[in-house]
């Protein structure tokens, strides 16, 4: 008998009266989701972005950081900047907003409790709302299309044990593998990106981001990679964009009704205003491409696979190890050399006999062909400059004074290529399953 059942009608149309708890529960996300995207849209604007994020990072840090330590009680709360979005000045911050959300809900409400409802702050709230999800999927998409984001592995992860691994680095070395599959995420996050942008397309748009922003989700709690408050944020705003179409999404898919259209009414009914809306707009979205394609271009040359090798670069395997000292007992092998990887500027990693291994500043001379090698933690006991000679498939380093003795090691160059991971490519056909 379900299909005598009569379509769900949207409760939300002009003329009609909000309930009490609709219009609370549209205060706080107002006014939490307002804190939360501020200063957007001002921080995308070229030449002004970087200083109005400067600048509201200036107002909320040392609040956010009162606010932990003598409110919450949560001890000392560092608001520098570490690449990570699970700091605990992050989960102050969102505590803070949702006090002060609550309490602008009280204010607002005993101030305006007459209100029949809000549908013209919604529209400007969801169109707000749609722009910052845009802005942040293409901006997550074009890292991937242009592989800045994941680069492919390169000699540090090619040399790691699976085992020591964090999970975060084994995500990360599963999807720089493939550029088909960044590619097609990438393009994913970007679409939908591009589609809220519209209203007319705002639905299929949510729909996509959300398939795509669930993975990454999924992908955040399960391989502990501290970008879960954000992205999380980002899965419900997605679902905020389709509150008013929910009625209608029900009635097409579960209930075998027919679905409402769309009102795709703009929320200012001057024909002037929507003419300069639509260039405001036009220009705003080809500013937002424009910077992410020339900043993903840019950044394919710093960090991304396009990014210039240093001189050795590569997975130097020892061959041989000779020293001034005679190196004895349990020592042998914490001071053998076993690999030299040389990935980035300015930086190596030694690998010992051992499996321990230390990172170095790597300073390399072309024309006088010196390797200047040291500590930063023990410069004075590791601290040495070595001759280097390079063939295509061997590297020597000679007469380096390294922590009292002067070592000379040769080292065969493995070609990345031949690695499992690297060397096994595509195949269309294959006989038994190449899981190794």
């Amino acid at each position: 008998m379900q299909n005598d059942l009569p379509p769900i009608q949207a409760p939300l149309t002009p003329n009609n009266e909000w309930s009490m708890g609709h219009k609370l529960i549209f205060r706080f996300l107002f006014i939490y989701l307002f804190l939360y995207i501020f200063p957007f849209p001002l921080d995308s604007l070229p030449f002004l972005g970087e200083y109005v994020s400067e600048l509201s990072s200036s107002i909320w840090n040392p609040f956010t950081a009162w606010f932990g330590e003598s409110i919450l009680g949560w001890g000392e709360i560092s608001t520098d900047l570490t690449g990570s979005g699970d700091k605990l000045a992050n989960y102050t911050q969102m505590c803070l907003f949702l006090l002060l959300a609550g309490l602008g809900t009280l204010i607002w409400s005993s101030l305006d409790h007459q209100r029949i409802n809000y549908e013209k702050v919604h529209a400007f709230l969801e169109i707000a709302v749609r722009y910052y999800l845009a802005v942040i999927l293409i901006s997550y998409g074009c890292a991937k299309i242009f592989k800045t984001q994941f680069p492919t592995p390169g000699p540090y992860r090619l040399t790691e044990q699976i085992g020591d691994m964090s999970p975060m680095g084994l995500a990360w070395t599963f999807m720089g593998y493939s550029k088909a599959f960044n590619l097609f995420t990438g393009l994913g996050e970007a679409l939908a990106g591009f589609l809220l942008f519209f209203r007319h397309t705002k639905v299929v748009g949510a729909f996509l981001g959300i398939a795509v922003m669930a993975n990454i989700v999924a992908m955040n709690f399960c391989y502990d990679i501290p970008v879960k408050l954000f992205s999380t944020h980002l899965l419900l705003m997605l679902f905020f964009v389709l509150w008013k179409d929910i009625p209608r999404i029900i009635n097409f898919l579960f209930r075998n009704k027919t679905a409402e259209a769309a009102d795709f009414t703009p929320p200012w009914n001057s024909e002037k205003y929507q003419k300069v809306a639509l260039v405001i707009k036009g220009l705003f979205i080809i500013g937002v491409l424009y910077l992410n394609i020339s900043s993903s271009l840019e950044q394919q040359q710093t960090y991304g696979d396009n990014a210039t090798r240093p001189p050795l670069y590569g997975i130097h395997e020892m061959t041989s190890f000779s020293t001034t000292s005679k190196i004895v007992g349990d020592s042998l092998a914490q001071e053998t050399w076993k690999e030299l990887l040389v990935q980035w500027p300015g930086t190596a990693s030694i690998r010992y006999q051992d499996g321990s291994q230390s990172y170095y500043g790597f300073e390399t001379d072309t024309v006088a062909q010196t390797v200047h090698l040291y500590s930063w933690r023990d410069s004075l006991n590791a601290n040495a400059t070595f001759q280097y000679e390079q063939t295509d498939s061997t590297l020597l380093l000679s007469n380096g004074v390294w922590k009292t003795d002067t070592l000379n090691i040769a080292f065969s160059q493995k070609v990345l290529s031949d690695t499992q991971l690297l060397g096994r490519g595509f195949n269309w056909v294959s006989e038994y399953p190449y899981n190794r």
